[in-house]
């Protein structure tokens, strides 16, 4: 995702501005040395709810964040505020409007002066948080009154000077759980999914979600119905009939790129080891045609790949479905398991029987969650090379440890 705007560092490093973002306020730090609270709720004029912006002054910026306030004021752009139509909310300072150019391009149209209780003896607010909620609060007071569903709660984050992400919009659970260095073990990475399929399309659904460098897609299938019953979300009926049949990788590009912004799409089969996969960072093998398997195994391994190889055997006997689901993890050091994939066909139901989607969410996340162990985003006592779920027991057992 790139390296941390200033905005962003002042706010991860100032508790103040952090708790303003964790429940949900619009904030940013503007080069200016203002914070920026956007998305306002107020009552206008005319006694319906607009939306305005607050500004607030920084003293400055240091490495122990943006300090205290230099005072209790603060500037606004919008119209003034009210507490019904006709009725200025004068408490907060005078409604004529004037052009406040607080620098590198930053104006205002009002400057407030507003000193609640919660003042200190200096006339000052003790921080960022105190100062933001009561301007916010006494403004969204009577906005609520307008219209109940008004919120300057967005939960919406956007940095001035953050470089390229690779989502469309800004990951906000990270920031919000406080795990951003967490997070940012998973960045950076080229991952690569063989087979988009049950298991594979829903592996791409989790990683859509991780800020991957990249993400490449292999598949030669078209999408057709019977994939659409496999597959995260509801595909359309048009997507589904479409014709020319739409590549299936193409389909789930455009339904991702939504979101993440770097996917590629190869529209054919794997055989062996090309470039494409040569310089990917992991691979996700999610076919489900054991004979396949071979030739790229052995490619992957030749270049001291890792890769998670998945699978699932589901046999249907007295009317019920019954089985397993396999995940196998193999890396540079620990190849003795990968002989314990599937090479060769074997007979099971699992191509006839295909509304277990939620078999494939479960096989995909097994799978996902070893690799982020990979990266160390998650913590493990003993880190398995494979592990089997079996739908009789709902138990996952594990094996091949590395315990150094």
């Amino acid at each position: 995702m790139g390296r941390t705007s200033l905005s962003r560092r002042a706010i991860d490093r100032s508790p103040d501005l952090a708790r303003l973002r964790k429940e949900g306020y619009e904030i940013q730090v503007h080069p200016a040395n203002y914070v920026v609270v956007r998305n306002v709720p107020y009552v206008n004029a005319e006694g319906g709810v607009a939306y305005g912006e607050l500004f607030v002054a920084i003293a400055k910026i240091g490495d122990a964040g943006v300090g205290r306030p230099p005072n209790h004021q603060a500037y606004f752009r919008g119209s003034f505020p009210h507490k019904r139509a006709g009725e200025p909310l004068s408490v907060i300072g005078q409604n004529q409007p004037a052009v406040h150019n607080l620098g590198d391009k930053l104006q205002a149209q009002f400057h407030f002066s507003y000193k609640s209780g919660k003042i200190d003896a200096d006339g000052r607010y003790a921080d960022y948080y105190v100062l933001v909620t009561e301007y916010v609060e006494i403004m969204w007071r009577y906005a609520r009154r307008v219209d109940e569903s008004a919120t300057p709660l967005t939960g919406r984050v956007d940095d001035y000077g953050d470089e390229p992400s690779a989502f469309a919009y800004r990951d906000t659970a990270s920031t919000r759980a406080e795990i951003v260095p967490i997070t940012a073990k998973l960045e950076g990475h080229t991952v690569a999914i063989i087979g988009l399929g049950g298991t594979g399309s829903y592996v791409l659904d989790f990683l859509a979600k991780v800020p991957l460098k990249q993400i490449r897609l292999f598949d030669g299938d078209r999408f057709s119905q019977h994939n659409a019953f496999r597959a995260p979300g509801a595909a359309s009926k048009e997507d589904v009939f479409a014709q020319p049949p739409i590549a299936k990788v193409d389909y789930l590009k455009r339904i991702y790129s939504a979101l993440h912004l770097n996917i590629t799409a190869y529209p054919y089969y794997i055989t062996s080891v090309g470039p494409e996969l040569a310089s990917a960072d992991f691979v996700f093998l999610c076919i489900d045609k054991p004979l396949a398997k071979a030739p790229i195994i052995d490619g992957l391994i030749q270049l001291d790949k890792p890769f998670i190889d998945v699978g699932m055997g589901i046999i249907a006997a007295e009317e019920t479905l019954g089985g397993s689901l396999r995940t196998t993890f193999s890396a540079p050091g620990h190849r003795t398991h990968r002989y314990a994939i599937p090479t060769a066909d074997a007979n099971d139901d699992y191509q006839t029987n295909i509304q277990i989607v939620e078999l494939n969410a479960l096989n995909a996340a097994l799978a996902v969650a070893r690799w982020k162990k990979h990266l160390g985003f998650y913590r493990f006592h003993k880190l398995e090379f494979s592990s089997k779920y079996t739908i009789e027991l709902n138990r996952v057992d594990n094996a091949d440890y590395d315990e150094t």
